[in-house]
């Protein structure tokens, strides 16, 4: 659920509109239906979820995980999220991971195995092969209201332009680092510049969160040091109301 619609719910590629007050809901439409192999599908459904989010440019935005193949963000045009951004891995030697990631990347010598970013550019919702770059060292799990893409292994992409029509533009080649370790895989929970990472997800039954704190006039970057670990079910919605010390 976006908090800042409260009436709508997205369950397993599905939009439902929802009227707390009656208990009614209805579904109101698939939020996405690829047509075509070279389109990236809904991601994330069952693993990760699918996240919305309304950015601070009134626009909504979404982003999704798919463990086999990778993270996608993806704007809302009317009931549907477009896929405009897509982390994935096309690799031969990774049992769980379709090859080819997309019928155009067959050829192995053109597509070696590897992490590659597609965004789409000409906003066709299709990958053309101009807009596939390789990028191995590049990963994200979280979107905050900046439409920033943050990575739980210590990196933190800002877009250096929004265009009018909402889609925002990144330079990957420009990375904030971030004073957090550990794998890629350990998800951060963003909340105003501060963040909450689980550093034992494969424990769900009691995952360790570690907290780091905003470092005040430093240009929105992240400072400090890991306070806790204070285990807890689920996610703290910020490190003030997790119970964590401020450092």
């Amino acid at each position: 659920m976006d908090p800042d619609r409260p009436d709508e719910i997205y369950c397993e590629n599905v939009l439902w509109k929802i009227d707390f007050e009656k208990r009614t809901w209805k579904p109101v439409s698939t939020h996405w239906r690829p047509t075509d192999p070279n389109s990236p599908s809904s991601e994330g459904c069952s693993y990760g979820g699918f996240k919305p989010l309304t950015a601070k440019n009134g626009k909504q935005y979404a982003w999704a995980s798919n463990y086999a193949k990778g993270n996608c963000l993806f704007i809302r045009e009317g009931d549907v999220f477009k896929p405009y951004l897509l982390l994935f891995r096309s690799t031969n030697d990774h049992e769980p991971t379709p090859w080819p990631a997309f019928p155009l990347m067959g050829d192995i010598k053109q597509y070696p195995n590897g992490r590659y970013i597609w965004v789409d550019r000409n906003a066709d919702g299709l990958l053309q092969r101009e807009e596939i770059t390789k990028q191995d060292n590049f990963d994200f799990h979280w979107v905050d209201k900046d439409l920033n893409l943050w990575s739980a292994a210590g990196a933190v992409y800002r877009p250096v332009r929004i265009e009018p029509d909402g889609r925002p533009v990144y330079d990957f080649a420009k990375v904030e680092r971030l004073p957090l370790t550990g794998a890629a895989s350990m998800y951060p929970i963003v909340v105003d510049a501060q963040v909450a990472r689980c550093s034992r997800w494969r424990r769900a039954s009691m995952p360790a969160w570690l907290t780091t704190r905003p470092a005040g006039s430093c240009c929105g970057a992240i400072a400090g040091r890991s306070v806790g670990p204070r285990r807890s079910a689920s996610p703290p919605p910020s490190p003030a109301s997790s119970g964590a010390r401020p450092v």
